[in-house]
């Protein structure tokens, strides 16, 4: 097994951890003397522009109002 299919492995594994000792059984593995990767600083997630916020009408008027504006329980409002 090559030391990137090991990685792969290793971070699958990370990724299904089911409780904390787990966890650190999976993290013990890991070689802490291991350089950072060079591309391990680029970007992450979503790369294209951010996502716009729409809120119904009226939302934002009285912060300490609890009562859902009308038509934001709607399913193709956003809400």
């Amino acid at each position: 097994m090559t030391s990137s299919s090991r990685r792969e492995l290793l971070r699958r594994r990370l990724g299904m951890v089911g409780n904390f000792a787990e966890l650190d059984g999976l993290l013990a593995e890991l070689d802490p003397d291991a350089p950072f990767p060079p591309d391990g600083d680029g970007p992450r997630g979503r790369q294209g522009s951010p996502g716009k916020v729409a809120l119904p009408e009226g939302w934002l008027d009285d912060p300490q109002d609890t009562a859902v504006p009308e038509g934001a329980e709607l399913s193709h409002s956003g809400g």
